[in-house]
C-alpha cells in the first residue's frame, strides 16, 4: 500500500506556474515527459539537468521515438528549454510562461523571421483517416497503418528541422536556409524518408550523422541539405566512426554486440 509522505523529499513549485500549466493543452505523452523534468529538476532545486532518452523512458514506461517526439513538441512550445552537449543533453523549463506558445493545428510549411533564426517545418496534428468505406477489422487495419505513417512523417520532419537547427547555429546568416524554398523543403523530408526506408538507416543513425557532419570543419562547409547527407552518408558515417568527439564510435559497438556487424559499414 502506496503512502508518499512529503518527508521523504518532495517538488517546491510556485502556484503560479501551476496555474500557466493548467490553461495551456498538452497531450498525454508530454505532460509525462514534462513530469520527469520537473522532478528531475525542482524536484533537487535545480534549474536543470542532463537526462537520457533510457531515463525518459523507464520513468515515464513511453517508448524512445515517442519521448523523442514528446519532447520536440513541448520545446516547439517554448515550455521546454533544450541544450544539446557532447554526449547529453540538458533539460529545464521555461519559468517565463508569458513566453509558451500553443502550437496551430493548421498544416503550415515553413515560418520565418526577418533575421532568419526561427525556419520551421510543419507538421500536422490531424489525423489522417481513409477516404473509403471499409469493414471494421479493415478500419482498424488502416488507421493503425496511418498512425504509423504519420509518426514515421513527423520524425523525417523533426530530423530535417534538426539540420537547419544546426546549420544556422554554424551560419545564422545561412542564404541555403533563408531561400528555402517549400519544393525544396520536401525534397530534404523525402531524402529522409528514403534513408530510413530504401537505405535501412535508423532515425538514431540519422540523427548521429547530421550531429556530426555539422560538428566537424571540413563537412559543415559541405553537407548543406538532407539529400547531400544522404549522397554521403556511408562517408560520413566510417568518418564518424574514428571521432572521438561524436559518440557515434560508441554507440556503433554497442550495436554490432547486439545485433552484429552490418556489411558495407
Amino acid at each position: 500500500m502506496a503512502s508518499p509522505q512529503t518527508e521523504n523529499g518532495y517538488t517546491k513549485i510556485a502556484n503560479e506556474l501551476l496555474d500557466a500549466l493548467a490553461r495551456i493543452r498538452l497531450s498525454g505523452e508530454e505532460t509525462q515527459v514534462f513530469m520527469v523534468i520537473l522532478r528531475k529538476t525542482y524536484g533537487f532545486k535545480k534549474k536543470s539537468d542532463k537526462i537520457t532518452l533510457s531515463q525518459f523512458t523507464k520513468l515515464t514506461g513511453i517508448n524512445r521515438q515517442n519521448v523523442y517526439r514528446a519532447i520536440k513538441k513541448l520545446v516547439d512550445k517554448n515550455i521546454v528549454i533544450k541544450k544539446d552537449y557532447s554526449r547529453l543533453v540538458s533539460y529545464e523549463i521555461q519559468k517565463d510562461y508569458s513566453k509558451w506558445r500553443p502550437l496551430s493545428k493548421k498544416i503550415t510549411v515553413i515560418n520565418i523571421d526577418s533575421s532568419c533564426n526561427q525556419k520551421r517545418f510543419g507538421v500536422s496534428s490531424k489525423k489522417i483517416t481513409p477516404s473509403t468505406k471499409e469493414t471494421n477489422t479493415k478500419e482498424t487495419n488502416t488507421k493503425e497503418t496511418y498512425t504509423k505513417e504519420t509518426i514515421s512523417a513527423e520524425i523525417d520532419i523533426q530530423l530535417s528541422q534538426l539540420l537547419i537547427d544546426l546549420m544556422l547555429k554554424n551560419n545564422p546568416r545561412s542564404s541555403i536556409i533563408k531561400n528555402l524554398t517549400e519544393k525544396q523543403q520536401k525534397t530534404w523530408i523525402d531524402a529522409c524518408r528514403l534513408m530510413r526506408e530504401k537505405d535501412e538507416r535508423t532515425p538514431q543513425e540519422v540523427e548521429a550523422i547530421i550531429r556530426f557532419s555539422q560538428s566537424d570543419e571540413f563537412w559543415k562547409s559541405n553537407i548543406l541539405s538532407m539529400p547531400k547527407l544522404r549522397e554521403k552518408f556511408d562517408q560520413l558515417w566510417l568518418k564518424a566512426r574514428k571521432s572521438k568527439h561524436s559518440g557515434i564510435r560508441e554507440w556503433y559497438e554497442q550495436q554490432e554486440k547486439k545485433y552484429g556487424k552490418r556489411e558495407g559499414l
